[in-house]
């Protein structure tokens, strides 16, 4: 039965930030930003005398949507689509859940569509040789650039994320299998990712020195420490990397996630599966993993040479009696197709180029 309550729009998003945080299943920066999105809401609702969440309605979630999509940024900039998408997607959640609670007899957002976001490949995908010259940049005389250094190789070598860095413990690094545990909080799934040599070996020489980080606070086992001894924050770490790559790469954009990137598609010109890709990095859906992925023009070129049926015929312009066949197969024309190749040929005849 729906409830008689007309709970104000304030309260009813604390308490449905309340239940998400422990019920939905949220990574922390996603729950950061729906409580953001949901203040941005909040304020538009005040703005416009919206008071409870019975007075939502479709028609005003399409004013909300025609206020960010004319929404300019302080460069005059629009936001993007995934922006906007954001936005409202924390509102959708807001009241699919205030329905089922109750505090509203029927989901005003139900009928809502959602701009399609645009894709977009990765902003910034650095060669093999291009990151050899990022990872080189820290000076490994100092424990600053060993950190670093470790920091680097660990981004490239196992793809992860600048959140699940930031979270690793101690406790996490499986010397044994040479491998490395990672919790996502998204799914509530653990996972161990394997550790390169070269990740290896810069890990075990941060290790030799992590104790000159520490302060006087009491060591809560974080593998990396900043210079006051705590965990590295998220901007310092995207600062840190960014500038390593302004440095070997001028005029080259790109921080943390282009790292991830990179490996991605490195791995995916070797040849590894988009499937082993997808549970490398921890995606819940494949399209996602597609997304990564940036098909080098080398690897165009290679499908093209071993697929493209042109690459079977004579490179030097010669006639030839009959279509080539692939080893151990026989190869069929039409009659009318076959009289069309005797005939066009690649040379000069008696009546002149044919193409």
């Amino acid at each position: 039965m729906p409830s008689n309550r007309n709970t104000d729009i304030e309260s009813a998003i604390g308490e449905y930030l309340e239940w998400a945080a422990t019920n939905d299943r949220l990574a922390p920066s996603t729950l950061r930003d729906r409580r953001l999105y949901l203040g941005y809401f909040l304020n538009w609702c005040s703005s416009r005398k919206i008071e409870t969440a019975r007075q939502i309605s479709p028609r005003g979630l399409e004013e909300y949507l025609k206020y960010w999509t004319q929404y300019r940024k302080p460069t005059c900039a629009p936001l993007s689509s995934y922006s906007i998408v954001a936005r409202l997607i924390a509102v959708k959640s807001f009241l699919n859940w205030a329905t089922t609670r109750g505090l509203l007899e029927r989901n005003p957002a139900e009928a809502l569509e959602l701009p399609r976001p645009i894709d977009r490949a990765p902003v910034a995908v650095y060669s093999p040789l291009e990151i050899e010259s990022i990872l080189s940049e820290p000076d490994v005389t100092t424990k600053y650039g060993i950190r670093d250094r470790a920091i680097l190789e660990l981004f490239y070598g196992v793809g992860m994320r600048r959140g699940a860095l930031r979270r690793i413990k101690l406790t996490d690094l499986d010397t044994a299998t040479r491998k490395i545990h990672l919790f996502r909080p998204k799914t509530k799934h653990s996972q161990y990712l394997p550790i390169g040599d070269r990740a290896r070996f810069w890990l075990r020489k941060y290790l030799g020195i992590r104790h000159l980080f520490l302060s006087d606070k009491p060591d809560d086992g974080i593998l990396f420490l900043s210079h006051l001894g705590g965990p590295l924050s998220a901007s310092r770490l995207s600062g840190m990397v960014g500038a390593y790559i302004r440095k070997a790469l001028p005029g080259r954009p790109g921080a943390c996630h282009a790292l991830r990137h990179s490996m991605a598609t490195a791995m995916h010109d070797n040849g590894a599966d988009l499937r082993d890709l997808q549970v490398l990095l921890g995606h819940a859906h494949i399209s996602t993993t597609q997304r990564y992925i940036r098909v080098s023009t080398k690897r165009l070129e290679e499908v093209h040479r071993r697929t493209h049926p042109m690459h079977q015929l004579p490179s030097n312009g010669e006639r030839i009696d009959r279509p080539p066949a692939p080893p151990g197969q026989a190869l069929y024309w039409g009659q009318a197709s076959w009289t069309w190749f005797q005939e066009c040929g690649t040379g000069n005849d008696d009546e002149g180029e044919r193409y």
